[in-house]
């Protein structure tokens, strides 16, 4: 990033995302903050920390967690800092912690740190930062005019000279024209830039990919009439029941919930996908 010295700031990332954690689908919200270019630990675990968590049953909206970007702000910046603050979020003066812990002493051993990441799925950001532009918009990129509907700006276009590339907004562009209000303090982090904001790969690319290629497989499986049943209902359960035989046989274990009509999507999509997601394990024995 320009400015950026590595040699001067330990690199720090902020990480959200909802998972569901019962059985019934009830979703917690998470952020973590983990030092991307630390590698002294043999587990993410040694590295990302978790800061915050709420059911979503309990949000009204991300409008309900505003004052945990302001307190987060508040810290990185002092992280910053890399003294200990004089002054706590609101404004009160703070006390001393003890010796060598006054205000404005130095802290973490002489470390200090800067934001450089704030990742997560497209939702999680459209949620946080409000953006104007996004997923279910003709215009849906924050970043530049790429479209669904101006041919002058095509989102299709991934040739090597994108027709959208000679609009990628600058850092006040972004600022002016993409947050709608109330404004997330995240942008007050030190040196913050919009290009911080990074889509989760596994969203953005693995997941959307093996959606659209399941979806391609179950196309051509029923054209073929591979499962067994008069209707789409019937033939996803067959084909459920074939998926937890191959599963079983290859000891595999599989969150995946059974097949429903509604996952399998062909309207208003170029191609047909699969929207569903499952983590698994295989046995090594």
């Amino acid at each position: 990033m320009e400015g950026f010295d590595s040699t001067d700031f330990v690199p720090l990332a902020m990480y959200g995302d909802e998972a569901e954690y019962t059985i019934t689908k009830e979703k917690i919200l998470v952020f973590y903050i983990s030092y991307p270019v630390f590698e002294g630990s043999k587990t993410v675990f040694g590295s990302r920390f978790p800061v915050f968590a709420i059911r979503s049953e309990r949000l009204f909206g991300y409008d309900t967690i505003w004052p945990v970007f302001d307190f987060l702000t508040w810290s990185m910046n002092t992280m910053y800092s890399g003294t200990f603050p004089a002054k706590n979020l609101a404004g009160d003066d703070l006390c001393s912690l003890g010796p060598n812990m006054r205000p404005n002493d130095p802290m973490y051993d002489g470390y200090k740190f800067r934001l450089v990441e704030l990742r997560g799925d497209w939702k999680h950001h459209a949620h946080c930062f409000k953006l104007v532009n996004h997923w279910s918009c003709n215009d849906l990129c924050h970043c530049c005019k790429a479209s669904k509907t101006n041919r002058l700006y095509p989102y299709t276009d991934f040739t090597r000279q994108p027709l959208w590339l000679s609009s990628i907004r600058t850092h006040a562009e972004f600022l002016a024209g993409q947050l709608n209000e109330p404004i997330n303090s995240l942008i007050y982090t030190a040196r913050f830039d919009y290009r911080f904001i990074r889509f989760c790969s596994v969203h953005t690319i693995q997941l959307g990919i093996a959606q659209f290629c399941h979806g391609g497989c179950f196309f051509e499986l029923f054209k073929v009439g591979w499962f067994a049943g008069d209707d789409k209902a019937s033939k996803m359960r067959h084909g459920f029941i074939r998926f937890k035989e191959f599963i079983r046989k290859h000891k595999i274990e599989c969150s995946q919930p059974p097949f429903k009509s509604y996952m399998y999507v062909t309207a208003g999509e170029e191609y047909c996908y699969f929207g569903s997601k499952a983590s698994w394990h295989q046995d090594g024995s």
